[in-house]
């Protein structure tokens, strides 16, 4: 009995510890089965998650930036790039000599805080003609050089300074077939073969057709009688413009992988026309960038990671470099393209999402322009990218060009009589004898008596002079040199002339009226303004009253009808001119138009009375010839040509370049436009003048480039006119 009870007891047990067994089996058998299952369905997102797990620690710096793109809005791109953070510091700014009446000469930038990176000869104290700065990491595969473009005379050096440097590819962003004066970009490289100096270089032909915007071609370079030939390749970048990015993201990536491959561990030097331009900036930031990111895994140090930080170091390095928003936009979508197709990032939604967001910035921008079919449509494109990155980068083109540079042999005239004039100043110095009413010998009243030209500083290029006679003298001392240019262009149907002149000195007066007379030219333009001229800046040789006349050696003018001022900051008068002495009597008339509230050494701060000024101008001339004259003949004669310039080139449905204007008035007259503030000014003024087109094509652009360029210009409120109150 005893016995069965047990049995049965452990039967109870045994039972028992089934159920258990079963109820701990069977749900842990469903819940492997169900996991399994859920590994087959998702095993792809699975083996994407443990593979980015991977990626990012072998890619920490990559995954770290990217994490900031993923989330990234580019509607904000504009206050990234403002970022103080993320600013590098300014060149400072150096006065240059000058004499104590000359305020209207500009500042020079003082570059000298890049010249750790500039490259020089190898005797390591003398400078090329050229700038050329290098831009390395330790982190980077290989060292970049962002040069200038060599002028001929440089060529020699240039390619001495690519065999010295080791360069392996040289990037040529060139571009653009109106960028120079003459049209057409000059190329440093030969067709076929060339000799420079003792170095010859070969041209084999393209070598690489893969690149979508441009042309790879396989060069060889020797020097001497020495064996060793240097393998160069050259990339002729032709889908590329200034101020514009290249078509598609994958272009930037194309180009540096090819570029990449062919240099190796050597140089690769970049460059484009002139100065290095946006484009020849984005390329190298690309390059460093993806080459920092890749390599090493130190995440703490944002210098290594952050792309901002990154490109605030390149710039560091060289002046210039700011980038507008859409550039920057373009750079990252570039990058994130680039890290794809290396399979450092994973072609995911999340990087399908990033170019949705990307193309989306881009189609709200094309959106904008889609409509836009008027003749001055590529100074609105312009306006429509504009940002502080953009007027950064327009500024930095403006203080690259470093006016003081003239090719003596091109001022030989100048030359000659400004050094005639010092030697006759020192003399009269030397022989000066103190009196109460002049203690110290003064060089501005001397130059006024007895000088040809005030400032020593400002040359006068030989072509496009314009000499004045006076009518009294056989044979002038210096040679009939008047400080003045002639400005001529045609563009279209649109023929326009005018002489950028220094405003007379006492004794020069009789030359300026040769000048008016024999050119028959509609009228004289004056800057100066009425208070200088008890600083002797100028000297007043026209009549203000109705039938006053006065006689400058062989000339006579009279005032005809008095002056008219009106409350635009401006005077008027119509004047005779007669040559004396002449039978029958020999008569001229023109206006002058006197502007009389512009400093010397600011912009106009009622932008609008610039504006109906240069209004007065047109109707007043037409285009007939004229004469612009401020103190120096460059400052604020060079703001009103080159304004007056770029309209014309805008209603003919050019393509706004503000730095090719320049160049091209800086090669009629020299060193046109001393100051930043100067140039801004004449981007101020074009918006005001088109200002009811940039209203109907792009609302709101008017009143952010504005915000833009007085910010830069420091100037706050302006006063609006909305009529223009006719002279005559």
């Amino acid at each position: 009995m005893v016995e069965r009870e047990r049995k049965l007891e452990l039967e109870k047990q045994r039972k028992r510890q089934l159920a258990i067994l079963l109820g701990t089996t069977i749900p842990s058998g469903v819940a492997m089965i169900v996991l399994m299952i859920l590994a087959v369905i998702y095993r792809k997102a699975i083996y994407h998650k443990i593979w980015e797990v991977i990626l990012s620690l072998r890619y920490p710096k990559v995954y770290k930036y990217w994490r900031f793109l993923k989330g990234f809005d580019f509607r904000y791109m504009d206050k990234l790039i403002e970022d103080t953070k993320y600013m590098p510091k300014k060149a400072p700014k150096k006065e240059s000599s000058e004499t104590s009446d000359s305020s209207d000469m500009g500042v020079e930038l003082d570059l000298s805080m890049y010249d750790s990176t500039l490259i020089k000869p190898q005797d390591g104290t003398s400078k090329y003609g050229f700038r050329a700065h290098e831009i390395f990491h330790y982190l980077q595969k290989r060292r970049y050089i962002i040069s200038e473009n060599p002028k001929s005379n440089d060529i020699y050096d240039f390619w001495s300074m690519i065999k010295n440097e080791g360069v392996k590819a040289i990037v040529a962003i060139t571009y653009e077939n109106d960028y120079d004066p003459n049209g057409s970009y000059i190329p440093y490289w030969p067709a076929v073969i060339n000799f420079f100096g003792n170095i010859t270089v070969r041209n084999y032909g393209v070598s690489d057709m893969s690149v979508a915007i441009a042309r790879a071609f396989s060069l060889e370079l020797t020097q001497g009688d020495s064996e060793e030939i240097e393998h160069i390749s050259l990339y002729v970048v032709h889908g590329w413009k200034h101020g514009s990015t290249a078509m598609s993201p994958r272009h930037l990536v194309e180009l540096y992988n090819s570029v990449s491959l062919a240099a190796g561990g050597g140089t690769v030097l970049v460059h484009s026309r002139v100065e290095p331009i946006s484009g020849v900036f984005l390329f190298t930031y690309f390059a460093a960038v993806v080459e920092i990111l890749e390599k090493g895994r130190n995440v703490k140090n944002e210098d290594e990671w952050d792309v901002m930080l990154i490109i605030k170091r390149i710039r560091s390095q060289i002046h210039g470099g700011s980038l507008s928003g859409l550039d920057m936009s373009y750079l990252f979508a570039a990058l994130v393209d680039y890290f794809v197709k290396r399979r450092i990032l994973q072609n995911d939604a999340m990087v399908a999402y990033f170019f949705k967001r990307y193309d989306y910035s881009l189609y709200i921008f094309n959106l904008r322009e889609t409509p836009c079919m008027a003749p001055i449509k590529y100074f609105l494109f312009y306006l429509n990218e504009m940002d502080k990155g953009k007027l950064n980068s327009l500024i930095a083109d403006f203080e690259a060009l470093k006016p003081k540079n003239i090719d003596p042999s091109s001022i030989t005239k100048f030359t000659e009589v400004s050094k005639l004039q010092q030697r006759d100043e020192a003399a009269a110095k030397a022989s000066f004898k103190p009196t109460p009413n002049q203690p110290t010998f003064s060089s501005v009243k001397f130059r006024k008596d007895f000088g040809c030209m005030r400032f020593y500083e400002i040359p006068c290029l030989d072509a496009n002079a314009v000499e004045g006679v006076d009518l009294t003298i056989k044979n002038d001392r210096y040679k009939n040199f008047l400080h003045a240019n002639e400005f001529s262009y045609k563009i279209g149907n649109v023929e326009r002339k005018m002489i950028l002149c220094q405003a007379p000195l006492k004794n020069r007066c009789s030359r300026v009226l040769d000048v008016i007379f024999k050119e028959k030219l509609a009228g004289v333009v004056i800057l100066s303004r009425d208070c200088e001229l008890a600083k002797d800046m100028w000297y007043k040789y026209y009549p203000d009253r109705d039938g006053d006349m006065i006689t400058f050696g062989g000339y006579t003018i009279e005032n005809i009808g008095g002056m008219t001022e009106n409350e635009k900051g401006a005077k008027a008068g119509l004047f005779g001119i007669s040559k004396n002495k002449s039978d029958p009597l020999e008569e001229h008339e023109f206006r002058i138009l006197h502007f009389l509230d512009w400093e010397d050494e600011g912009v106009p701060v009622y932008i609008e009375q610039f504006i109906h000024f240069c209004d007065l101008i047109n109707s007043s001339f037409k285009k007939k010839k004229f004469m612009i004259q401020c103190n120096n003949g460059v400052g604020r004669s060079g703001v009103l040509a080159l304004y007056l310039h770029l309209v014309d080139v805008l209603d003919a449905g050019g393509k706004f370049d503000m730095k090719k204007a320049l160049l091209n008035l800086r090669a009629h007259r020299a060193l046109s436009i001393q100051k930043t503030s100067q140039y801004v000014m004449v981007l101020w003024a074009l918006i005001h003048h088109y200002r009811n087109d940039i209203n109907a094509t792009f609302p709101g652009n008017f009143r952010k480039v504005e915000k833009l360029i007085k910010d830069e210009l420091g100037i706050g409120g302006i006063r609006i006119y909305t009529t223009i109150q006719p002279f005559f």
